[in-house]
């Protein structure tokens, strides 16, 4: 399935520019639910087998439940608390957030997955060369 692009896409993201296939598979897509069936969307990073590193604010109002999806870039098979594409999808309901956080400051939260990320070309950590302190 070929995704259409929009016009208002070109004016949301200045100098933006698509993924190519595979080319972050540190990357995740992070949906917290709210319940009947509203969602949060954040993105996040795989920054161990088991931790992904979130923005705080996608979960400092609770509650603690996420569905976690590694391995794509196209969005469109995830629904509210399932997915049907290509890659793994996880659901956590542990997240830690910063115990500073503010909406402003330690604006960072982790997402502990209830099993190991399956890691292969298609979704991997990010490398420590790409951490920046």
């Amino acid at each position: 399935m070929v995704k259409e692009i929009d016009d208002s896409d070109a004016i949301r993201i200045a100098g933006g520019q698509y993924a190519l296939p595979n080319q972050f598979p540190f990357m995740a897509v992070v949906h917290q639910l709210l319940g009947n069936g509203i969602i949060a969307k954040c993105g996040g990073t795989i920054i161990s087998s088991r931790w992904v590193l979130t923005a705080g604010h996608c979960v400092a109002s609770g509650p603690y439940q996420f569905l976690v999806v590694f391995g794509t870039r196209d969005q469109s098979g995830i629904g509210y608390n399932f997915y049907n594409g290509p890659g793994t999808a996880m659901f956590t309901n542990q997240a830690v957030l910063h115990p500073d956080y503010r909406v402003t400051v330690n604006d960072i939260a982790l997402l502990y997955m209830p099993q190991d990320i399956p890691f292969g070309r298609k979704i991997n950590n990010i490398p420590n060369e790409q951490i920046h302190t």
